[in-house]
């Protein structure tokens, strides 16, 4: 009973992604020129909205893609089951381990477990919750700028802490 607490859960705070405040569905938002990285590591959850790039993830735990996403699993199989949150298709693999690259637009997907490595590019935002770090670099930035992911939140307002990746105007 508690795995299918965490399921709903996790799939609550990837729903979250497109839904909170409005303000996050891709939809919302114009590319402009700028492109952005980000990459780090870590333990914890790991969630990514991507409005145009391409992941590439190391690690193990439980993943979840949006359905649109183009998906890459390198190193073995990789056994997915489709789920409804909300009105998005969501894949859903419970016992990943490996390397996968994602790309598409206006994407979105999660690992909750062990990030030994994450790098996405182009244009989006990450949640990074547990322990770890990230580096981010903006087009434009001449250095870097480093960061650690935040502590699981002690209350259920508390808002997460979002990290932006690349240049985006809201319409």
């Amino acid at each position: 009973m508690s795995r299918l607490l965490i399921i709903v859960l996790i799939f609550s705070l990837l729903f979250s992604a497109f839904a909170a405040d409005k303000v996050e569905e891709p939809t919302n938002y114009e590319l402009t020129a700028g492109t952005g990285r980000i990459t780090g590591n870590g333990e914890g959850l790991s969630q990514f909205v991507v409005l145009n790039g391409t992941a590439t993830l190391s690690g193990s735990g439980v993943m979840w893609v949006t359905a649109n996403a183009d998906i890459a699993v390198q190193g073995g199989e990789v056994e997915w089951k489709i789920q409804k949150v909300g009105s998005l298709d969501v894949k859903v693999c419970e016992n990943f381990n490996g390397d996968i690259v994602i790309s598409g637009d206006k994407i979105a997907f999660a690992l909750r477990g062990h990030v030994a490595s994450f790098t996405s590019q182009g244009v989006g935002r990450a949640i990074l919750q547990g322990t770890g770090t990230y580096s981010l670099l903006n087009s434009g930035d001449k250095k870097s700028k480093t960061g650690k992911w935040y502590a699981k939140p002690k209350s259920k307002d508390t808002k997460p802490k979002y990290v932006y990746f690349g240049e985006m105007d809201r319409r």
